[in-house]
């Protein structure tokens, strides 16, 4: 099941690419109801949980701002990637971020301390090096 949701100032660009087994969540996230627009996320989360032909699967975190309400979502995807990674599947985030943001930094190391998955902290520039 493919998604694709195109970013706007308030949301970030969620694109999954099946040729990958990659998914990006990029951009700046302070929607209206973040419950509301990350739904589609959680309901292709659960898919790609369900499908017996998907095993691996890399998430990039290329956020540059998001919000409380966006924050509990991002976990509520991460609490989902965890029970699919308990399930078998190979599941990794890259936290990619700007090397001058100190703050997105920190809070992928928060992120890192509280979800049980392989969590590779980089910035932007280590990314571009590594594809």
């Amino acid at each position: 099941m493919d998604l694709n949701i195109l970013p706007s100032k308030r949301t970030p660009l969620i694109d999954y690419k099946f040729e990958d087994d990659r998914i990006t969540i990029s951009g700046r996230s302070i929607p209206e109801n973040a419950i509301d627009f990350f739904n589609p996320l959680f309901k292709w989360a659960d898919f790609f949980c369900s499908d017996p032909d998907r095993n691996k699967l890399s998430i990039d975190i290329k956020l540059d701002y998001f919000n409380t309400s966006s924050s509990k979502c991002l976990i509520e995807f991460f609490r989902k990637m965890e029970r699919c990674s308990k399930k078998g599947k190979e599941v990794i985030v890259n936290w990619i971020y700007d090397r001058e943001d100190e703050s997105m930094h920190e809070t992928g190391e928060d992120f890192m301390q509280i979800i049980n998955l392989p969590f590779n902290i980089m910035t932007t520039e280590e990314n571009i090096q590594n594809k």
